[in-house]
């Protein structure tokens, strides 16, 4: 009961979302997305699709904001422990607002897990 419960879950945040956010720019003349606002804002939006809290987002630094960029995060189940790889990319940077947006997929097997 507990992995059709998880594939069921899953299958819910399979969806991808787009995640608008403000583009923070350092010094340099790279813009990206803090590490902190990419996983606080993909959590919440991941939990707004699937209509309750999710676990939390685990990047592994800023989020370049630039289209195609990819970053692979991880999600931990609460009720298995088992982590969940969370692929996330850019898919548009509006130049004039500094606002980007990206995709969000939870990968439908745990880390690790053979198929």
């Amino acid at each position: 009961m507990t992995r059709s419960t998880l594939s069921r879950r899953n299958a819910m945040i399979l969806v991808a979302v787009a995640v608008p956010v403000l583009v923070v720019s350092a010094c340099s003349s790279t813009k990206s997305v803090s590490k902190t606002d990419v996983e606080t804002q993909s959590q919440q939006q991941l939990s707004a699709t699937v209509g309750s809290q999710v676990p939390a987002i685990v990047c592994p630094g800023d989020l370049e904001a630039k289209v195609g960029t990819v970053i692979v995060c991880s999600i931990t189940s609460a009720e298995s422990g088992a982590v969940y790889d969370v692929t996330i990319t850019v898919t548009s940077v509006d130049e004039s607002t500094g606002n980007a947006k990206w995709d969000i997929k939870v990968a439908d097997q745990p880390r690790g897990s053979s198929t």
